[in-house]
């Protein structure tokens, strides 16, 4: 049902923001991988940005001990894992015991694996292989989550989504200057994610797959669709970053 054509970022987020670095306690992380050289790079790639690495562990046993042992704010978990135990399975213990975020490393992206890995509620999935940008894109994705669950249950009641437009969540409604402006259901789905992670660049892979979650799409298409809803909430209210993503420019809420 997941599969797609190109190589796919699954994010379960509700939104995000910067996480600062400073405070190390919220940016700890584990790495679980077997294969040397790719833990190395992952490990490299976000010391670099500031992350803490906890440990880099080869195997489900050892990961679950060390879950224990630091309390990580996340794990990077390769699902294909040497032994009796795969990564989807210690993902299952780690998530019921800590209750850790999990984002799913693989370079397998059959139905069954998917099925396995999503049924976790897992805060990413990276197909091997990946960049660099995915993997930082998706590490600050899901260490966000956890920072925001007071606001995501706060009561909102609207977005100033540009200077003309005022978006309701609740009533899924857009105005601009006062005038209600029809939305397809995919124009008003994009524009709630957009809004859910404003003013952060959003992976076009992740738009994909919470808008067609189901068959792969063509640029063509999620082009087209920006595009219509550009034209409608303000030229200048939406970026688009060339084979990366897009974001939305929202203002303060209200």
């Amino acid at each position: 049902m997941f599969q797609k054509e190109q190589k796919f970022i699954f994010f379960k987020v509700i939104f995000f923001q910067y996480i600062f670095m400073g405070n190390t306690s919220k940016n700890s992380i584990l790495i679980v991988e077997d294969e040397s050289l790719i833990a190395l790079d992952i490990k490299r790639t976000l010391l670099k940005k500031g992350y803490e690495i906890c440990d880099c562990i080869d195997n489900a046993e050892e990961a679950i001990q060390t879950v224990e042992r630091y309390q990580p704010a996340l794990v990077l978990m390769d699902i294909s894992l040497r032994g009796s135990v795969d990564g989807i399975t210690a993902a299952k213990i780690i998530k019921e015991k800590f209750d850790t975020s999990i984002i799913f490393l693989t370079a397998y992206s059959d139905d069954k694996t998917i099925a396995r890995a999503t049924s976790l509620s897992p805060e990413g999935y990276l197909v091997k292989p990946f960049n660099q940008g995915s993997l930082l894109a998706a590490v600050k994705l899901a260490l966000g989550k956890k920072a925001h669950l007071d606001e995501e249950n706060a009561v909102k009641i609207y977005e100033t989504v540009c200077k003309r437009c005022i978006y309701k969540l609740q009533a899924k409604t857009l105005y601009c200057e006062e005038e209600e402006i029809s939305l397809t259901k995919k124009e008003r789905r994009l524009l709630e994610l957009l809004i859910q992670y404003r003013g952060y660049i959003v992976p076009f892979d992740l738009i994909d797959m919470e808008l067609w979650p189901d068959k792969a799409v063509s640029e063509t298409t999620r082009r087209t669709l920006l595009h219509r809803l550009r034209k409608k909430i303000g030229e200048n209210a939406l970026e688009t970053v060339t084979g990366t993503g897009c974001r939305l420019h929202v203002r303060e809420k209200r």
